[in-house]
């Protein structure tokens, strides 16, 4: 007796068995289940690593343009630099300017400095930024003039939304961010007194 039940439900089993391969109730749901998740993280990480490059961008053209106007004029913010030193607001303000409509209002996660050096060896190359990815200094040290040597570093900590990858490999990813990172340095232009 024992013996025949087992043989049915095996028979049931291999009846089952044999329309399993073509039941197709479900299947594109289930596949589309399977591979949306995948591909809308593919998207979204790549729209988020473009934006990205265009901030990058936005940071960089506005450490350039500040730059030049401190090179050429000496001027920012209404301050000539020959009568005043720059201010920590002033630079901010003229930074959060430039890039204003990729940034948050008042630009909360922009952090720079300005450094005044005696020659180009003594600019520093390789301890601007920390493990973390915030700059080592911050703020304007030295007051610049004519014929300096100078170097303004700008950082604003990026948000990071789907870029999973990024964020579980990066030391700098800190607090669900990416540090975006613009320097340069110039000389200033010998400009009248």
């Amino acid at each position: 007796m024992t013996l025949e039940i087992l043989a049915r439900r095996l028979a049931r089993v291999g009846v089952c068995l044999r329309r399993f391969p073509r039941a197709q109730n479900g299947v594109a749901a289930v596949e589309f289940v399977l591979l949306i998740v995948p591909f809308l993280l593919i998207v979204f990480a790549t729209i988020e690593i473009g934006v990205s490059f265009a901030a990058r961008q936005v940071i960089a053209n506005a450490t350039e343009t500040v730059a030049r106007k401190l090179q050429t004029s000496g001027r920012i913010g209404g301050i000539q630099i020959k009568d005043a030193p720059v201010s920590v607001d002033a630079l901010r303000n003229e930074l959060c300017q430039q890039m204003q409509f990729m940034v948050a209002s008042g630009c909360p996660n922009l952090s720079f400095n300005l450094g005044t050096y005696e020659g180009f060896g003594q600019v520093p190359t390789d301890t601007i930024l920390d493990e973390e990815g915030k700059l080592t200094r911050t703020g304007i040290t030295g007051t610049s003039g004519t014929s300096t040597i100078n170097q303004l570093n700008v950082v604003y900590a990026w948000p990071v939304l789907t870029n999973i990858l990024y964020l579980m490999q990066s030391p700098h990813a800190a607090g669900g961010t990416m540090p975006l990172f613009a320097t340069l340095t110039w000389q200033n232009e010998p400009f009248p007194n």
